[in-house]
């Protein structure tokens, strides 16, 4: 990982302080109708750096306290895990206009897909 940072992008139906349900993707097929579900991977932010790759393009669930969260626009939110290094940058999806500055300190359960941003130096 040495040239390559991890995002989570945040998937809205379910962001702060929800339930972790599986959510279904519904498709017609024919006559009959076919139910895709989603799974969600359970992720600690401490394991996240070390897992962060295998998990590109997965749906993940993850706890933690808001850092930080962007000042101009609420793009970004920073998210720790108490008693870790553990730190993850959360993007809004487009269901999302921004993040509230009033989640710094709080706890929030988020589901996500992670997305791979690379970063050349």
């Amino acid at each position: 990982m040495d040239m390559k940072k991890y995002v989570v992008a945040l998937i809205a139906m379910v962001f702060v302080l929800s339930a972790c349900e599986n959510q279904q993707k519904k498709e017609a097929a024919s006559e009959e109708e076919v139910v895709l579900i989603e799974e969600i991977v359970p992720i600690s932010l401490s394991d996240f750096d070390v897992r962060a790759e295998e998990l590109v393009g997965k749906q993940v669930i993850l706890t933690g306290t808001v850092d930080h969260v962007c000042k101009h626009g609420g793009q970004r939110m920073f998210v720790i895990e108490t008693g870790s290094e553990g730190r993850v940058k959360v993007t809004p999806d487009e269901n999302i206009a921004a993040f509230k500055t009033d989640l710094e300190g709080q706890s929030v359960k988020l589901i996500g897909i992670v997305e791979e941003q690379r970063i050349d130096e």
